[in-house]
């Protein structure tokens, strides 16, 4: 029949209007759909891990003991689904039910069955079973007799000559997870969400493994809000625009549609995730005369993974590591001098090159100080270096006092 009696409906001349299929198929509305009228199986949440099967504590024994749990299963042979609880902590006599073999190992499964004499099964009880399996030396698990309708839970791996039962011999299986109609599910990780045979558009799961909410739009899986990564590759299937911030560089990057782009930093505290470099002088430079001299820098204040520098003619050549948009800043403060004659600093290409910034001075007496900065886009890997020049007619010495010649590189985003 298409049209099922709803529930709950009136009953005639004593006669009730639905039958236990259409209970099960209407109630069942009220959990995870899996289909158009099916439901999705699987352990109902609870702040303690439910239906988990565990060792005797502390001292093992023969015993294993399956926590309490409530659980949505799907019927294979009918319409809707079974509800199902286990309201207490179940204790299992696995060797005493079954005494290791002396020879070899074997595999034991615990399952949550449920039977139903509709089916021509034996009763309609809902039992937690422990199936003994048969020792081998490379042991399969036993076949699930009876119903077709159960939860594995856990499989008891039994050593040859056990005489207890310990955690190592447990092996938990990654029991599906269920919850209310347009509740947040939690899965184990993105093989677990692939398991979702029938999603819906804004359908929610937790990811435990990432910690993160993904979101179905109706087409595939997608992550909302500003996501914290520690490797691109976690959004397994961004959107254009989609943000996300790599924790590895405190950066956030844009989907482009085709490629992460480096979008905009957010500061850190380590050369990794700062991206910004300070160096400077602490001793005298000479420059001499006529001549453009690159300034050698071998102090910083604070460093950064996109600047690499290495020690070339008399002065510090830096590295851009990463494209973008730069802001870079030269100070400078020349001995003084009874001449008149230029004075200048300049942020330049390395060895030779375009002068991005630069400032010049014919000051005299005073020792004398000079600044330039800019702002442009590089691409990875341009060289630069911070010159200085003077014509005084003889060689001039940098002054360092006060940290007055240093050199910063900070990149502003992508």
């Amino acid at each position: 029949m298409a049209e099922r009696h709803s529930w709950a409906v009136q009953q005639i001349d004593d006669l009730g209007q639905q039958t236990v299929e259409d209970g099960r198929i209407t109630v069942a509305a009220l959990a995870t759909p899996d289909g158009q009228i099916t439901s999705r199986t699987g352990l109902l949440p609870a702040a303690a891990a439910p239906g988990a099967v565990t060792a005797t504590n502390p001292t093992p024994d023969g015993f294993v003991h399956v926590a309490p749990f409530r659980a949505v299963l799907q019927s294979q042979r009918g319409g809707g689904a079974y509800l199902l609880c286990l309201d207490a902590i179940k204790d299992i006599d696995v060797l005493g039910t079954a005494p290791a073999d002396a020879s070899n190992p074997r595999n034991d499964l615990i399952v949550a069955q449920q039977s139903d004499a509709y089916f021509s099964d034996t009763n309609s009880d809902m039992v937690v079973r422990h199936l003994v399996g048969t020792p081998a030396a490379t042991p399969v698990d036993p076949t699930v007799d009876g119903s077709p309708d159960y939860l594995p839970l856990a499989r008891i791996v039994v050593p040859a000559n056990a005489e207890t039962i310990t955690t190592a011999d447990i092996q938990s299986f990654d029991v599906p997870r269920t919850v209310a109609a347009g509740g947040i599910l939690p899965v184990t990780d993105a093989t677990a969400r692939s398991g979702i045979a029938a999603p819906y558009a804004g359908q929610a799961v937790y990811r435990v493994d990432t910690h993160r909410v993904e979101v179905h739009d109706g087409t595939d899986w997608r992550v909302p809000g500003i996501p914290v990564v520690a490797a691109t590759s976690e959004i397994s299937n961004p959107y254009p625009g989609q943000l996300v911030v790599l924790s590895t560089t405190n950066i956030v990057l844009r989907w482009s549609g085709t490629t992460w782009v480096d979008s905009y930093p957010i500061g850190g505290t380590t050369d990794a995730t700062r991206h910004e470099a300070r160096y400077y002088r602490s001793a005298v430079q000479t420059i001499p005369n006529n001549v453009d001299q690159r300034v050698h820098l071998p102090d910083w204040d604070y460093l950064s993974d996109d600047v690499s520098t290495a020690a070339v003619s008399n002065g510090t050549e830096f590295t851009l590591n990463r494209a973008g948009l730069w802001q870079l800043e030269a100070n400078i403060r020349f001995v003084s001098t009874g001449s008149a004659a230029e004075r200048a600093v300049a942020i330049a290409g390395s060895p030779t090159g375009s002068r991005y910034a630069q400032a010049a001075s014919d000051q005299t007496g005073e020792p004398c100080s000079l600044s330039c900065s800019t702002t442009r886009r590089f691409t990875a890997g341009s060289k630069l270096s911070m010159w200085a020049y003077q014509n005084t007619g003889a060689s001039v010495n940098l002054d360092p006092l006060g940290g007055g010649i240093n050199f910063a590189l900070t990149w502003l985003r992508g």
